[in-house]
């Protein structure tokens, strides 16, 4: 009740704390913040979402946000590379990405 909000920079911090205790519980209640306050066309705070689900093991959480980001740029990416290829379905989550990759012109 200090009157101070936090700003993208503190939001794309607790995020990332979250994400590294794999606190999905609490990450949730920063991301109901972050839709609430409008902080999600942020690059950086949709990238710390991503990241988050996404080390919490939340795919299709992860996905979605991806799909919804406006901007993506190689953080973007790199997560949702870095989650797919740790998948079970390892080689075809990678020949959908690099087709994803390859049709964007990316590579």
């Amino acid at each position: 009740s200090s009157g101070v909000s936090p700003t993208q920079f503190t939001i794309t911090n607790i995020l990332a704390s979250c994400a590294s205790m794999k606190a999905l519980d609490i990450g949730r209640k920063i991301h109901s913040f972050v839709i609430k306050h409008g902080l999600g066309s942020y690059v950086t705070v949709a990238n710390s979402l991503l990241n988050m689900y996404a080390k919490a093991g939340d795919p299709v959480r992860a996905s979605i946000i991806f799909g919804r980001m406006r901007v993506r740029n190689v953080s973007s990416w790199n997560a949702m590379i870095s989650l797919h290829t740790t998948s079970i379905l390892l080689a075809h989550n990678l020949r959908k990405w690099l087709s994803v990759i390859l049709c964007h012109g990316i590579l």
